[in-house]
């Protein structure tokens, strides 16, 4: 069994869905549009814009994920669906009022080139004034300062430690799962980029209106301070 399929039964616990991040995301979109969920994890996004009147289409590569969250609607009846898939695979054209990537996992990605790739389907699979939303960890702040771990995120039955290590111009993310009976471990590799590489990315391909943020609720983005990174971009 893979560390993710260990790791799924845990996930809504130690990733809870922020309603103050589901309510900035709506202000975000048209009201009642179609979107698409990148990395949609347990599906707890997803399921919490259905209720709020979205169509929701959401990938994940893990297909445990998708299974915990396809098993979350059958007793529940939203506009949602749930489908293992790779973000380098998307092929719509002019389809999604709204796209959003959350979670870091857009850095999951192994190259620069793949990411410029994937925000380019990004864009074409957007409509005319469609929005595109992403947010990964402030990696400017990461490298400049050496930063080697992250905080561990604390559920009642379950920790995630997390710990950075630079290796030939990529992050290790090695993780330590401690549930009450076990203890697993992980370790990826991640692409730390930079929010101006990503700004150069995301205007060449021809996203307009491009910001960056420090969270959700579009507080201003600080390279040495804040924890994340959060830009989004409209197709006109």
């Amino acid at each position: 069994m893979s560390f993710y399929s260990d790791f799924s039964a845990y996930y809504d616990q130690i990733f809870p869905v922020d309603l103050n991040t589901i309510e900035n995301l709506i202000s975000l979109f048209k009201p009642q549009g179609h979107l698409l969920d990148i990395g949609c994890g347990a599906g707890g996004y997803a399921i919490e814009l259905s209720k709020n009147g979205f169509k929701v289409d959401a990938i994940d590569f893990d297909s445990e994920m998708i299974e915990i969250a396809k098993q979350k609607l059958e007793s529940i009846k939203y506009p949602v669906s749930f489908k293992q898939g790779d973000m380098l695979d998307i092929d719509a054209v002019d389809t999604y009022d709204g796209i959003y990537c959350i979670g870091n996992t857009l850095v999951h990605l192994s190259s620069e080139t793949d990411i410029f790739k994937a925000l380019g389907k990004i864009y074409d699979a957007l409509k005319p004034n469609g929005t595109f939303i992403f947010q990964i960890v402030n990696y400017d702040r990461v490298l400049d300062q050496n930063i080697t771990s992250l905080p561990t995120l604390k559920a009642l039955e379950a920790e995630l430690i997390r710990d950075y290590e630079l290796f030939k111009g990529k992050i290790l993310f090695e993780t330590t799962l401690k549930t009450i009976d076990n203890t697993y471990y992980n370790s990826v590799e991640l692409l730390p980029m930079r929010q101006s590489d990503l700004f150069k990315m995301m205007t060449q391909i021809g996203f307009h209106e491009v910001r960056s943020f420090g969270r959700f609720d579009a507080s201003p983005f600080e390279n040495q301070t804040s924890f994340m990174l959060v830009m989004k971009g409209k197709k006109l």
